[in-house]
């Protein structure tokens, strides 16, 4: 009984990887766009305070 199930879910574990790859890259794009803008808030804050707090 166990031989029958140990293949299975080795088939099972190496059909289901491939799958979520471009799902991850998604992710991966999304959290990227996330952190990019981000940055930019923060590099907006950082100068907005050395510049004595004001935007003019």
């Amino acid at each position: 009984m166990a031989n029958d199930t140990d293949p299975q879910v080795r088939s099972t574990e190496v059909d289901a990887e491939p799958r979520p790859a471009p799902r991850r890259r998604k992710t991966r794009r999304w959290t990227l766009m996330l952190f990019a803008i981000e940055v930019v808030i923060v590099a907006a804050l950082v100068w907005f305070s050395w510049s004595g707090g004001s935007w003019a």
